[in-house]
């Protein structure tokens, strides 16, 4: 199971503003014009729309950083998801991420984390590691400058922490990846959070069987357990990923000690998960 959950769906045609009402009007047809083309698969119609924007006296007025930088992300996001290129679009989220580099608005803060997750996830595909922690620990700064201001800070908090110990996972840097579970649970913990820790503490379980941790296994095991009666006592549900991730961390950790009798029950809530887990309807025959 992966640790993050990197989703490059499409953005909504943004509310654009700022410069005169020509340029804006001429900027909001192109996107509606560009989300349409990409509703039809004409990906490189799209494109063509979006790229317009960007180019140097495309439109009446030059549009603000903003639209340029949101309107980077998107052409990035369309040519990675339907023309795997991977190299164009590092060039539109690295000039993104320059143009959003000096605004402090929370809206320009929010993009900035848009740009660096999708940014990162490149880097990290790509296994330039470093890189994509520097992306990470930069966005973090600018977090810790700005928390609290929107309501999806404690969010990305507890994203970077996560993709931060990805990170150090695959340089099999256990420790550090713990630390990094660790305050992503702390976070979550003050937050009152409690899905975000459990799933936190069953990453944690996850890094700590990976470096052969058996004590950390344990003790975030048992936290686990916890949660999952606290979740399930105040009536809440808990993530179905998690239903199945985490009786079969349990089941791991079990055979470690060859403690096969009780893996064998572990394994047996993975299966009882699994069959609980609504199916998808098969189509009618025509």
């Amino acid at each position: 199971m992966e640790w993050t959950d990197e989703v490059m769906g499409s953005s909504p045609a943004p509310s654009l503003d700022s410069p005169p009402t020509s340029s804006v009007s001429m900027i909001d047809l192109l996107w509606t014009a560009a989300e349409q083309f990409v509703e039809a698969g004409r990906i490189l119609a799209a494109l063509t729309c979006l790229e317009s924007i960007v180019q140097p006296n495309a439109v009446l007025n030059p549009p603000s950083p903003m639209q340029v930088a949101r309107t980077r992300l998107r052409i990035a996001e369309l040519l990675l998801m339907h023309a795997d290129n991977i190299e164009e679009a590092l060039v539109h989220l690295n000039r993104a991420l320059l143009l959003l580099a000096n605004n402090a608005s929370a809206d320009a803060v929010a993009l900035q984390f848009r740009v660096t997750r999708l940014l990162a996830t490149i880097h990290v595909n790509k296994g330039s590691l470093h890189i994509a922690k520097q992306l990470i620990r930069q966005a973090q700064t600018v977090l810790g400058r700005s928390f609290g201001a929107s309501e999806s800070d404690a969010g990305w908090s507890a994203y970077f922490q996560f993709r931060l110990a990805d990170i150090f996972r695959k340089e099999n840097n256990v420790p550090a990846a713990l630390e990094c579970l660790s305050a992503a649970f702390g976070r979550a913990e003050s937050d009152r959070d409690r899905q975000t820790q459990l799933i936190a503490s069953a990453t944690k379980v996850h890094a700590a069987l990976l470096g052969w941790e058996h004590g950390a296994a344990h003790q975030s095991l048992a936290t686990c357990a916890a949660l999952v009666d606290d979740i399930r006592g105040s009536g809440a549900e808990v993530p179905p990923s998690v239903e199945l991730y985490y009786p079969l961390l349990r089941a791991l950790h079990l055979m470690r000690p060859r403690d096969f009798p009780t893996a064998s029950a572990a394994l047996g809530s993975v299966h009882a998960a699994f069959a609980a887990m609504p199916r998808p309807r098969a189509a009618p025959r025509p």
